[in-house]
């Protein structure tokens, strides 16, 4: 039997438009990996938005020590000046200040797209926490130990630490803000959870075997009356017929002719 010579050229055109089809962001973010950084190169700062009432996230790499990219001034909160705004930084500092830079990541699952990080202000203090779009709970990541007007520098909870993502085992450019915990109330899909945070059922607790409820009561059912059988049921009366009357035909006289 011969193969027709269009379905080889169906299959190649099937195989090639799947190689070519975008992958999703779910997808995307699945295939991320993450890598170990050195924690001293790098500061978290509250970044004053217009007269300073609002902030958001800035996070600064020291790449190279040709220069620092920022001092810390004593106080309370800890003020940042950030140096590389002074100079030509390229090569030597690098900093983030979207959701392009940086994103969670807890137990080994990529949260940027559940989650934004925010600066808030409560009791008195500058806080960093995650805030999911649809549902999930809210997380303090790192705290200012008060409130300022400039950049103020964050420090990180402990549990929390930074991480850069990775692809294909090539370090990226993204950093992540990680924990290994999956916080109460949170439930992950494909989290890899480190031993500390596996939950371990306490010794000798037993539970409460509750009693079967009783079962409702049953009317017994009601059994059918038996049929009477042909010796039983009662003969049918019949009435004679009664033969119609008949009533008897006159004869027909016969017709008289008329005179002219």
């Amino acid at each position: 039997m011969r193969i027709p010579f269009f379905l080889p050229l169906a299959a190649l055109a099937g195989t090639l438009l799947t190689s070519l089809t975008p992958l999703t962001p779910q997808a995307r973010a699945a295939q991320f990996g993450q890598a170990e950084v050195d924690q001293s190169k790098f500061v978290l700062a509250a970044s004053p938005i217009g007269n300073g009432s609002r902030h958001q996230l800035l996070i600064i790499e020291q790449v190279k020590s040709t220069r620092p990219c920022w001092v810390e001034e004593a106080g309370t909160p800890t003020r940042i000046n950030p140096l590389l705004l002074t100079f030509d930084f390229s090569g030597i500092c690098d900093r983030k200040i979207d959701s392009n830079g940086y994103s969670l990541r807890i137990a080994g699952v990529d949260l940027g797209l559940n989650y934004r990080l925010s600066i808030v202000r409560r009791n008195g203090q500058m806080v960093l926490v995650g805030q999911a779009f649809r549902s999930g709970p809210e997380l303090v990541i790192a705290t200012a130990n008060g409130e300022s007007a400039g950049f103020t520098k964050l420090e990180l909870q402990p549990g929390w630490r930074l991480g850069r993502r990775t692809f294909d085992g090539k370090a990226l450019g993204h950093i992540y803000l990680v924990t290994d915990q999956i916080p109460p109330g949170m439930a992950l899909q494909g989290a890899q959870t480190s031993p500390s945070a596996a939950v371990v059922p306490p010794a000798n607790v037993t539970t409460p075997v509750k009693p079967a409820p009783a079962p409702a009561s049953l009317q017994q059912p009601v059994p059918p009356r038996p049929l009477p059988s042909a010796s039983q049921a009662p003969a049918p009366t019949l009435r004679p017929l009664t033969p119609p009357r008949l009533t008897p035909l006159r004869p027909l006289r016969p017709l008289t002719p008329t005179q002219p």
